[in-house]
């Protein structure tokens, strides 16, 4: 089992990317980005509400930092992966972001001054060196 989750991640990102490059002639990316955030809150407020409702204090002190890693992480990644859709192909927009790992690694580094140790380089150096096989 623990094998089958990373390739089901992988599995499906992979299927993400084709569908985004495939629907990008429906509806406009814009869009796309609001309707996923949209049904997503729909679908998991009733699973997440009682949880975060009993613990409010606690995650109201990491409400800045949520939000903008949410923003940064998760929103503006998938928006400007919509966006490409319109312009490249979706063999592009899976090696683009199969090297965010090591991209972030690089920006951690010069911008939050962390040092680099042998796991941070292992972690993101698998999916860079299918990248450069490709």
């Amino acid at each position: 089992m623990p094998i089958l989750l990373p390739l089901a991640a992988v599995f499906i990102w992979s299927v993400n990317t084709i569908v985004n490059k495939m629907s990008v002639s429906v509806i406009a990316p814009g869009a796309m980005a609001f309707y996923r955030w949209f049904f997503a809150i729909l679908v998991l407020t009733p699973f997440c509400l009682p949880t975060l409702w009993r613990q409010r204090r606690a995650v109201l002190l990491y409400v800045p930092r949520l939000a903008l890693l949410a923003l940064l992480g998760m929103v503006t990644n998938q928006s400007v992966a919509y966006f490409a859709a319109q312009t490249t192909t979706a063999t592009n927009m899976a090696l683009i972001m199969s090297l965010v790992p090591m991209l972030s690694l690089f920006m951690s580094i010069q911008l939050l001054s962390q040092p680099l140790t042998a796991r941070a380089i292992i972690g993101p150096a698998y999916p860079s060196f299918g990248s450069f096989i490709c």
